[in-house]
């Protein structure tokens, strides 16, 4: 497990946020039927809500019900094994899952803490098998509903939105048959000046949005991403707009999760400092805000700037994970081949997930933009030297987009979509060439949460 996932894992204990893809437990022992039952419950609902985590270990107080707290694990309860997790789980689920297990210790408690990974791609409602007591039910659909909680599909939208998720991976393992095979062809396509016009204006008042939030920091504070930083930003065609900015908020949320992956585009905190804000009209979040800093760890990486409009506009500003000071890596220097494919497959997905949630909409146009390249040495941080393999030439930014990207072509083509966007950033690293089979197997990763 690298420092991100690491990180975002410690995340989810100190700031607990129950949604559609989180889900909060107390211990929960396995060795008995109502156990097995509570565990598989949960995780069919998730994989039938397109995948997500159950953290064990954290349980509401009496004094404050509204947020989980972490709480030692009895001691009839053993450390949790994923094989034990699994039985326990595919005694009830059927289809099978293949359920991962990770760990973190809370930094306050030092409790060790078990996440439960429910994967994403499952091509048929999973169904329990067998009944157990007022827990489970035979024969019965489970899904994630807002509450959050876990229910059986009632209307038709939600059964059309588990069998539509169903649909969509089931084509995804087609079209990586037909990857293997035939090298697909984006439909990245070009935009015109009005189209460019607009989303630069828009980058163009983020950015100095941004630089106004950071202008009473200090210098040397880490939120202002003095080494480098990533954006992104998509628009939707013009018309596509959102009725009011509650429902809005409520599609990003719906769309931010993206299967199993425990790196979100367009995050926020759980304290109110941290929540997004109505700001001329439009929602924003700025996670390097001084007020909401009473967290145990803050790097760059945790400053995030986001806004979006009721007009469809998103832009998105973060730090480069590179430039975390981890592992001996010296901030500013550094460029991981790997991390960024997948950053920006979730990014993409991401628009597309929000364009298909709204309705109606065939593409969007995307723009990405690297800051503080130069100097940076491009390299793979599972290569077991973590060998450098070549430098960028010397100058301040890299580009990708703008480009018309069909919703439907970031769905069923992600890799080769991502590897005709990046293809021309990397070449500049002393010409890097980015392969269609690496670019496939970090798509796969992201998809599965392996970040």
């Amino acid at each position: 497990m690298n420092s991100l996932e690491q990180q975002r894992l410690i995340t989810l204990l100190t700031e607990p946020r129950e949604s559609l893809h989180i889900e909060y437990k107390s211990w929960i022992d396995l060795s008995s039927n109502h156990g097995k039952a509570t565990i598989a419950k949960a995780a069919i609902a998730l994989a039938n809500s397109g995948g997500g985590t159950i953290v064990l270990g954290m349980r509401e107080d009496a004094s404050d019900k509204a947020t989980p707290k972490s709480k030692p694990r009895p001691s009839n309860i053993s450390r949790y094994d994923v094989a034990v997790v699994n039985a326990a789980v595919n005694r009830y689920a059927d289809p099978k899952l293949d359920c991962e297990i990770e760990y973190a210790n809370h930094p306050d408690t030092n409790e060790e803490h078990a996440f439960v990974v429910i994967p994403s791609n499952v091509s048929v409602p999973v169904m329990s098998t067998r009944d157990s007591g007022d827990v489970i039910r035979q024969q019965t659909c489970y899904i994630r509903k807002p509450g959050p909680k876990s229910e059986p599909p009632y209307t038709s939208e939600e059964w059309r939105k588990l069998l539509d998720r169903c649909v969509r991976s089931s084509r995804q393992d087609m079209l990586d048959s037909i990857r293997a095979i035939v090298l697909g062809q984006t439909d990245a396509g070009q935009t015109s000046p009005t189209d460019e016009q607009a989303l630069a204006d828009f980058v163009s008042a983020s950015r100095e949005r941004w630089r106004e939030l950071v202008s009473p920091l200090s210098d040397d504070d880490v939120a202002r991403l003095s080494y480098g930083a990533f954006e992104f930003c998509f628009s939707l065609p013009e018309g596509a707009t959102f009725s009011s900015l509650i429902e809005l908020r409520d599609i990003m949320d719906s769309a931010r999760k993206i299967g199993r992956t425990s790196y979100e585009p367009f995050w926020h905190g759980t304290k109110e400092a941290l929540h997004p804000r109505i700001v001329e009209g439009s929602l924003e979040a700025w996670m390097g805000n001084p007020d909401g800093r009473q967290r145990s760890f803050l790097h760059a990486f945790d400053c995030s700037f986001w806004r979006a409009t009721l007009d469809g506009r998103f832009y998105h500003l973060e730090a480069m994970y590179e430039d975390l000071g981890v592992k001996g890596w010296t901030p500013g220097t550094l460029f991981e081949i790997a991390f960024n494919i997948k950053r920006v497959g979730a990014f993409l997905t991401f628009s597309a997930e929000v364009a298909q949630l709204l309705g109606d909409v065939s593409d969007v146009v995307a723009f990405g933009r690297y800051s503080g390249l130069p100097n940076r040495s491009l390299f793979l941080e599972r290569d077991i030297w973590q060998r450098k393999y070549t430098n960028i030439s010397p100058d301040n930014s890299g580009t990708f987009g703008p480009s018309r990207i069909k919703v439907s072509r970031i769905q069923d083509n992600l890799e080769e979509t991502v590897l005709e966007l990046l293809r021309s950033l990397y070449e500049r690293f002393s010409y890097f060439e980015l392969s269609q089979g690496l670019v496939a197997q970090e798509i796969e990763n992201m998809r599965q949460g392996r970040w």
